[in-house]
């Protein structure tokens, strides 16, 4: 009955039996929530990423990083090898436990190995010896944390009898790049546009340092838009160190909050200049407008609020399936 099937579990079958029909080599396949009781979570990995943990989606997977990791350690299968990029101690002895329990092979982030640099320029350490110069499309600090996670990925790779090449590992991270990722816009005659899409309170903080990396000094009109599950008031806490004004929007899904409650969340934080502007088209135009040729503009948030924000700067277009035949 697909009345019972979720949108998402549809879309991981479709998915994975595009793969199949393609003849595909391999495939990255990221959960969508959790692990456990994730859709993807049917399939026997060559090996098993964990990335840095945050407090999201607290209401399915708990309140506490321990119960999130022990959610997230359940795409660890028996015998398979697990990397790990999570840090917080008492969710590493979940994960570590978890992989124990299933005699899978584990390497943890700043044991195992180590990054050091940003995002121009660093340098991974680990089994595989020591990568130098390396340098990844995506900007921030955190972005070479995650390279570190994929390099020790490829690594397992190798391990399983899928060798990449170090040259082949080298463009892939220099080519790395996903829309709405501390995308950079350069409006004609106007501001700078930094798209991201960022949606807790931790990513928040690390988009506030890339920003402070890449524009020392400026502050941002920020266009905010997020879902009603998260944390506008802890998010913009996070955030407020590059955030000069602030622009309040509404996401394109029905989980979304209004404009009108984010600026009511956001509301005697010490926030100056907040403004509710519903549709993200005419918010950016404000956000441009405020900005003047100099200024900067980030847009953040909500994955969600990236695809009509492209949409909005002519970055993008929403394809239109009506006309098209079942």
């Amino acid at each position: 009955h697909l009345d019972r099937v979720t949108a998402f579990e549809l879309l991981t079958a479709m998915s994975l039996d595009a793969f199949a029909v393609d003849g595909c080599d391999l495939a990255v396949i990221e959960t969508g929530l959790g692990g456990t009781l994730d859709a993807t979570n049917v399939i026997e990995p060559v090996a098993s990423l964990i990335t840095a943990l945050d407090f999201e989606h607290t209401a399915v997977l708990g309140s506490t990083l321990a119960e999130i990791a022990a959610n997230k350690a359940g795409i660890i299968k028996p015998g398979r090898p697990v990397a790990v990029a999570a840090r917080d101690p008492e969710a590493l002895a979940v994960i570590t436990a978890a992989a124990r329990a299933a005699h899978a092979p584990i390497l943890v982030a700043g044991r195992d190995w180590t990054v050091s640099g940003d995002w121009r320029s660093f340098s991974a350490q680990g089994a595989w010896g020591t990568y130098r110069d390396l340098k990844t499309g995506m900007a921030g600090i955190h972005q070479v944390e995650n390279a570190g996670l994929a390099i020790a990925a490829v690594h397992l790779l190798g391990d399983s009898g899928i060798p990449i090449s170090e040259s082949a590992l080298r463009s892939g991270l220099a080519s790395a790049w996903l829309p709405g990722r501390f995308e950079r816009v350069v409006w004609p005659e106007g501001p700078t546009l930094v798209l991201d899409g960022a949606h807790t309170p931790a990513s928040a903080q690390a988009l506030a340092a890339t920003l402070a990396s890449e524009f020392p000094g400026q502050s941002a009109i920020v266009v905010l838009g997020m879902m009603r599950d998260k944390d506008p008031a802890a998010f913009a806490a996070a955030l407020a160190p590059v955030g000069g004004a602030w622009i309040t929007t509404q996401p394109p899904s029905p989980r979304a909050m209004t404009a009108a409650a984010i600026a009511a969340a956001l509301a005697g934080k010490s926030l100056v200049h907040v403004s509710e502007v519903p549709e993200i088209g005419k918010a950016i135009e404000q956000a441009i407008s405020q900005a003047g040729p100099a200024g900067l503009v980030v847009v953040t948030g909500s994955l969600a609020l990236m695809a009509q924000a492209r949409e909005a700067l002519g970055l993008a277009r929403a394809e239109d399936f009506s006309s098209q035949s079942s």
